[in-house]
């Protein structure tokens, strides 16, 4: 996996656009940051996929066994403004697929933040694991400054109450919950 961010970019955009002040406000968002995904096997390297998030924090890639034990998926967490979410992908093919979503904290440095904590049980319906996603409670952290909620990596602790439970469906290769 290869990961690349285009603060500079996306900075040099901002000017040329005469936008500073507002783009600033929304923290850059866009398509700054991208991953190219090389199959293991064949060494070919896919072309550029963009996760649309801001520039200020780069891309975070894990590897786990969640879909089957024999091959490895992938997350990728990002950051929009104060908020942290987590993407999960499954390979079908040689091309990268996403299923699934998740946040892991909203409102960083705000009065009343949010977190939630990952984590997985044996598959309910089919070999790929149950997501289970608990509430957490976000460390206190004070931000100086606009920029420090991307450099700032706080402490989740999970509350132990399931928010809710994913499930993997193999026809959609998606994860679906109950209402």
């Amino acid at each position: 996996m290869i990961t690349v961010n285009r603060l500079e970019f996306a900075l040099q955009e901002a000017i040329e656009s005469g936008k500073v002040v507002k783009r600033a406000e929304m923290g850059y968002m866009g398509n700054y940051n991208y991953y190219f995904y090389m199959d293991g096997l064949s060494k070919e390297i896919s072309g550029s996929i963009p996760v649309p998030s801001s520039p200020y924090a780069e891309l975070e890639v894990e590897f786990h066994n969640i879909k089957t034990e024999a091959y490895k998926d992938f997350t990728i967490d990002f950051r929009i403004i104060n908020s942290k979410f987590r993407r999960f992908y499954t390979v079908i093919n040689r091309i990268p697929r996403q299923t699934f979503e998740a946040k892991i904290f909203d409102g960083l440095g705000d009065s009343n933040p949010e977190a939630f904590v990952i984590d997985y049980a044996q598959g309910s319906f089919t070999l790929a694991k149950d997501i289970l996603v608990f509430k957490g409670t976000l460390e206190n952290v004070k931000i100086n400054s606009a920029n420090d909620v991307y450099s700032v990596h706080p402490k989740i602790t999970s509350t132990g109450k399931l928010d809710r439970k994913w499930y993997f469906s193999d026809a959609k290769n998606k994860y679906f919950t109950e209402n």
